[in-house]
């Protein structure tokens, strides 16, 4: 009897646990629904606190992603389309100073012709003439090209807005035809332009001069004056700049080498072209602080040799002659062809 009492009690214990173990999870499940709501509360409020401007911005990245991400795959489409063959060896020979590429076709889009000198202009923008750049504008020209076409075929030129932007587009390549057809062919630079040119302007292709120099920095004027006056009494420089110099050519008694002219403020130049060797110069007002100067002595600088410059000297000539050729044949036609300025509309446009 006392066995069947023990095991009436666990049965009981065990049905009692059994009961409150469900009420237990729920207690449980509950917190972690409250923790979710509480989260998702918080994120709620986050949401709302963010503003119209943030939410438009967020929204136009994901745009502009998508948008970037279908225009890619649309052009991809288009030049498998497309009918495509790129000149390789002019492109890799296109130069500024090779005017005779200028008007060789370097890549042919359906029938349509894309120029060395439309390569040469990208070039000039991006200030770059390896072949990576030369690429790189190719493929872009040829892409332009087919977008042009598709346009076309699309029937999109009989839009009014695109009509006339269109019409500009004509009228600028017209201007750039006649640039290339009629002026162009007539500019010649030969040996005497580029020599003559050099002769006149060899000043500016002359190197700085260059001085040597032992400084000594100093923060305070009243310090570097004192210093100053040690020196000329027979103060040994190398010591001074030293134990007292805040620049780092403290460590080689001052020496600071050779400095080019160009790079010295005019006071300190001025001083130094002044000076005799080995003399002693300032104190001069440098970078927050004060300078000491030991002038060691003068390099003049060199003429640039011609043939480093040649290029160069080619280009400005060329630019030259081009713009005054052309400046001839707009000063003919106008000339000859009859204009009228409706000076009221003129003002009217330009607000007077």
């Amino acid at each position: 009897k006392e066995e069947e009492k023990k095991e009436a009690h666990k049965a009981a214990d065990k049905e009692k646990v059994d009961k409150e173990k469900p009420e237990k999870e729920k207690v449980d499940a509950s917190k972690e629904d409250t923790k979710k709501e509480a989260d998702a509360s918080d994120k709620k409020e986050e949401t709302s606190k963010m503003s119209a401007r943030d939410r438009e911005a967020i929204r136009k990245g994901f745009f502009d992603m998508k948008s970037r991400a279908r225009e890619k795959e649309y052009f991809d489409e288009l030049k498998k389309k497309a009918k495509v063959k790129i000149e390789t060896e002019i492109l890799n020979a296109l130069s500024r100073d090779k005017t005779e590429l200028f008007s060789k076709v370097v890549a042919d889009v359906n029938g349509e012709s894309i120029l060395g000198i439309d390569v040469l202009r990208e070039l000039n923008v991006s200030k770059t003439q390896d072949d990576d750049a030369k690429k790189n504008i190719i493929e872009r020209l040829i892409l332009y090209k087919i977008l042009d076409q598709e346009a076309i075929n699309r029937g999109y030129e009989d839009d009014e807005g695109i009509k006339s932007k269109t019409k500009k587009y004509m009228e600028q390549q017209l201007i750039e035809q006649f640039k290339r057809k009629a002026v162009l062919p007539a500019i010649k630079v030969d040996e005497a332009d580029i020599l003559g040119y050099y002769k006149v302007n060899q000043e500016k292709y002359k190197e700085s001069d260059r001085v040597s120099l032992r400084m000594i920095h100093l923060m305070n004027e009243d310090e570097a004056k004192a210093i100053f006056d040690d020196i000329k009494k027979g103060g040994d420089f190398s010591y001074l700049a030293r134990e007292k110099s805040v620049d780092p050519s403290r460590d080689k008694g001052g020496d600071i080498g050779w400095v080019p002219t160009n790079q010295i403020s005019d006071d300190i130049n001025k001083a130094i072209h002044e000076a005799k060797e080995g003399e002693i110069l300032g104190p001069f007002p440098l970078q927050g602080g004060y300078a000491i100067i030991e002038f060691r002595g003068l390099e003049k600088g060199a003429y640039v040799p011609l043939d480093t410059v040649r290029n160069e000297i080619d280009m400005a000539i060329g630019r030259e002659k081009f713009n005054a050729t052309l400046n001839g044949y707009v000063k003919r036609l106008r000339e000859t062809v009859p204009i009228e300025i409706d000076q009221k509309e003129l003002d009217r446009m330009q607000g007077r």
